[in-house]
């Protein structure tokens, strides 16, 4: 199996502390981002040792996992060491996914980790032989991992070991001729530059991408024809399309089409970083239509809103489209019964006349700095002044979609000048990593991309309105309250 140097030094790494010293091969557990390579570094110590090598996902349905490694009733009838922690030649069991172990399994697994030993379908205590060697992988913890590296069970590993994705574009492109020399395809010099390793490196799944782009980039090329630059590129933007598949604009499916003609606009120098945004966002970010709706339903609910109750929604955001429509949705969805809206822009003589008006709802979809819906309910402006001032017996309740969590903080700072008459609620909370231009941004961790982005969105916006700074630098659109 072609290796880089990197990948050959962690598997010498790895198979020094699997045997030095050691009667029995250590649990391990890997740690490192998903196609960082360590199944590849997993797969090589089995060939250099010549053990069979075996993967066994850890993260399928409940009991699965500890189905395979126990083994069955078939297996229990037949007096063998059942499941496969009962195979008899030199063998190394990879748990990959391991952070996402279900919870049912946790115990029984811990105490075969532990001992070495495990009952049997049949009843049956049996001992693993020392020519087995257990090892996880794992990926860096997230929302989403059940297991971490300071989760008990990982205790049961006595070795750890890290394996990084790689670090610099010289080794990204000798993991590529290793991949070119396994497929047997030959590759163009320097094939890989600036943009293709920059947004390899915030890809989700970085070898596994890279391998992608490559056989991909082989395939739409005759036998024997050199795989150029231009076309990893090109097979690197056909890859975002299983994206763009889960993404709409108003409305519209963006096909790949559109993402193409959309990336002409940027100078070419910076087209890895815009492939690499929509990646970012369309991964993580992005709220499809199943989440918004989830996320109204859970509004609802939050508001403490009776059902049948009489509710009137106010109308405040003449420009924009999106309030209109997330109360038009909230109206739809809810079991409420509808008044007539409230148009906070319009002379109070237009709003209704009854005094008896319970729950009045202000909608919006996003919130970023605040400022718009904050000066909205903000007690000492007129119109929120006014409308408590008009309907004394009413509540007011402002539901909101997602935001940031400064942004919202304001919002809420400002509400409780309402001596309890004002309720915000957000479902969806986004803190100042996920915005693009921060320090902390994990969407654009390069200061220089961030730059780039920044003075190409400014430049850009400059265009419709004069007004804005000719410099974002100076004028603070990287401080840590903007971005």
């Amino acid at each position: 199996m072609p290796l880089s140097g990197a990948q050959r030094d962690y598997v010498r790494g790895l198979i020094e502390a699997g045997i030095g010293g050691h009667k029995t091969f250590p649990n391990t557990l890997l740690i490192g981002s998903s196609g960082s390579g360590k199944r590849t570094v997993v797969k090589a110590a089995a060939d250099e040792l010549k053990m069979d090598f075996l993967e066994v996902p850890a993260n399928g349905p409940s009991g699965d996992l500890i189905t395979r490694l126990v083994g069955g009733r078939i297996q229990a009838e037949k007096q063998i060491p059942p499941g496969e922690l009962g195979r008899s030649e030199p063998t190394i069991i990879y748990l990959s996914n391991f952070q996402g172990v279900d919870s049912n399994s946790i115990n029984q697994l811990h105490g075969i980790l532990s001992t070495r030993k495990y009952v049997g379908a049949d009843g049956n205590r049996w001992e693993l032989t020392d020519d087995i060697w257990i090892i996880a992988g794992m990926t860096h913890p997230s929302p989403q991992s059940r297991i971490h590296p300071a989760h008990w069970l990982s205790t049961a590993f006595r070795n750890r070991q890290t394996i990084a994705p790689p670090q610099t574009m010289s080794e990204v492109e000798e993991i590529l001729l290793c991949i070119a020399q396994e497929l047997i395809r030959p590759v163009a010099q320097e094939v890989i530059n600036a943009e293709i390793y920059r947004v390899l490196t915030h890809a989700p799944d970085h070898l596994y991408s890279l391998r992608r782009w490559f056989e991909s980039a082989a395939s739409s090329a005759p036998a024997g024809e050199i795989i150029t630059r231009q076309k990893i590129y090109d097979a690197m933007i056909h890859d975002v399309s299983w994206i763009l598949g889960n993404l709409e604009y108003r409305g519209t499916m963006i096909t790949l089409d559109m993402f193409q003609r959309w990336l002409q606009q940027f100078p070419e120098q910076m087209r890895g970083i815009a492939v690499r945004l929509v990646m970012e966002i369309g991964q993580k970010y992005f709220i499809n239509a199943t989440k918004y709706y989830q996320a109204l339903e859970m509004l609802i609910e939050d508001s403490k809103i009776p059902r049948g109750s009489v509710v009137c929604f106010c109308k405040w955001q003449s420009l924009g489209r999106s309030s209109p429509r997330t109360s038009h949705d909230l109206k739809n969805q809810a079991k409420w019964k509808i008044g007539a809206d409230i148009d906070l822009e319009a002379h109070d003589s237009t709003w209704p006349i009854s005094e008896k008006l319970e729950w009045l709802v202000i909608a919006d979809d996003f919130v970023g700095s605040g400022g718009t819906v904050g000066s909205l309910i903000d007690p000492k402006k007129s119109r929120l002044s006014l409308l408590l001032k008009k309907y004394p017996k009413s509540k007011i309740v402002v539901l909101i979609v997602a935001g940031f969590r400064n942004g919202l903080r304001q919002i809420l700072n400002q509400a409780q000048r309402s001596e309890g008459r004002v309720k915000v609620i957000s479902n969806l909370i986004f803190d100042e990593e996920d915005r693009c231009f921060t320090a902390t941004s994990r969407i654009l961790q390069n200061p220089r991309d961030r730059r780039l982005l920044c003075q190409f969105c400014v430049t850009a916006a400059r265009s419709h309105y004069k007004s804005l700074p000719s410099s974002p630098l100076k004028n603070g659109l990287f401080s840590k309250s903007r971005g």
